[in-house]
């Protein structure tokens, strides 16, 4: 439910970045690579087409149900209007995932944005307690987020207790964790003649805090705990096990790390002086 929560609530919250927020699509593409990995798909093409139409069909549909429902309790002067909305639009969302991936076969959470771009044309209008509704969303965002890195630290420490990974797992994680950043940084560093030249234009600064501050969190942890599931049906447990572990150890150094020196790192770089 946290992708789903995560997706919701960034389509329907206005967002002060200029691009949208990648957690949707890296979704999807894990979708797609992972089937391809287990072989769950023997006919790939139809299943792609299968998760962008219909993903797409469900999304505009639900998208313009959803809409429809809450102009009929937009009349501001009933209180109980406010309540009856923050309710349709959990059902709904909820609702989407569930008929998108059980029903249709195709990606719940690509559905869901779609729905979520239908509902920002013509959604905030007509939503009777607008502070009330993106306060429900957050909420329940920060709720479910709080709920998964607990989970994932329980689970984490039951299998060290169980003998299940060892002290050594740890460092060859660290060594993941150090992987990825210096990865990031050349595939900025590569881009970057195009980067600064398209959009509003990267300098070298800006793409060392880009490459610096990529943190990893709930998504990911998220997609770990999925995939460790599959994995332990399929006789391939410690694997599973292992992408556990090592996705966890890179969510907490780039919180503990990147986070807290990024602040002194723009300030290094000049990038926090207000133009005169």
């Amino acid at each position: 439910p946290l992708p789903l929560t995560l997706a919701l609530t960034l389509t329907l919250t206005p967002n002060p970045h200029p691009h949208p927020h990648p957690y949707p699509y890296h979704q999807v593409i894990f979708d797609i690579f992972f089937s391809a990995y287990m072989k769950e798909e023997q006919d790939f093409p139809r299943f792609l087409a299968t998760i962008i139409f219909g993903s797409l069909t469900v999304g505009l549909l639900s998208g313009g149900l959803l809409l429809f429902a809450l102009s009929l309790f937009s009349n501001k002067l009933k209180h109980y209007n406010s309540e009856l909305q923050i309710s349709l639009t959990i059902v709904a969302a909820y609702a989407n995932f569930y008929f998108a991936e059980a029903v249709v076969g195709a990606s719940g959470i690509l559905s869901l944005v779609l729905m979520g771009c239908v509902c920002g044309y013509g959604f905030w209008p007509m939503i009777v307690n607008v502070e009330q509704m993106r306060g429900v969303w957050h909420t329940l965002e920060w709720l479910l987020n709080t709920l998964l890195f607990q989970l994932t630290g329980l689970i984490i420490g039951y299998k060290f207790m169980d003998n299940r990974v060892h002290a050594s797992d740890y460092g060859w994680a660290v060594v993941t964790y150090l992987s990825l950043i210096l990865i990031r940084f050349a595939g900025i560093f590569l881009l970057l003649p195009i980067l600064s030249r398209t959009g509003y234009g990267m300098t070298w600064q800006g793409a060392v805090v880009a490459a610096w501050g990529g943190l990893r969190g709930a998504l990911g942890l998220a997609l770990a705990l999925v995939m460790e599931a599959k994995l332990s049906h399929t006789g391939e447990a410690t694997t599973g096990h292992l992408i556990v572990v090592h996705v966890s150890v890179v969510a907490v150094l780039t919180l503990l790390v990147n986070a807290p020196t990024t602040g002194p790192l723009l300030g290094a770089l000049g990038m926090l002086q207000t133009p005169r």
